[in-house]
């Protein structure tokens, strides 16, 4: 009875026997040479993003580069802000030209980077509050966490929860 059952099966007819597999009907559909197709797409999203994502590391160490060590008061409040969240990691303050916002860099010497227009218009409060906190993004480490969540997205660029994660 098991033998015949199987042979029935084999000799079936209907939608289902005629069915073709998924992998059949994408073939019929993008060509035979889609699972290539689809890897190529891949990896070339893989590269402009890769290629993106040096880029900015590269504007970003012409940006430190050309910056200037802060003022002797904005350093000190750097050190009350850090002393204040009993932060003890070395890290410098310095300004820069071209910088929207604030921003920590630097995984092994961080730097907290400060455009000049908020550097020299700051008050002291002000600033106190930005540079702790970046001081709070260093102590969590989450520079380096953001960058594997950037390989994960540059690997996974396809995924839309890859780019909300980065988020």
């Amino acid at each position: 009875s098991l033998e015949n059952s199987a042979d029935s099966a084999k000799t079936a007819s209907g939608p289902l026997a005629t069915s073709p597999t998924l992998s059949q009907a994408i073939g019929d559909w993008f060509g035979d040479y889609w699972k290539e197709s689809l890897l190529a797409i891949w990896a070339a999203g893989l590269c402009l993003l890769t290629a993106r994502w040096m880029i900015v590391w590269a504007r970003l160490r012409r940006v430190l580069r050309d910056s200037i060590t802060a003022s002797d008061q904005e350093r000190q409040c750097l050190h009350r802000a850090a002393r204040m969240l009993g932060c003890d990691a070395a890290v410098q303050l310095r300004v820069a030209e071209g910088v929207a916002g604030p921003l920590l860099a630097g995984v092994r010497r961080p730097v907290i980077l400060l455009p000049r227009e908020m550097a020299t218009a700051s008050e002291s409060s002000a600033l106190a509050a930005i540079l702790a906190h970046e001081l709070v993004h260093l102590r969590n480490r989450d520079l380096p966490w953001m960058g594997v969540l950037r390989a994960i997205a540059v690997v996974f660029w396809w995924h839309p929860l890859a780019w909300i994660m980065c988020q």
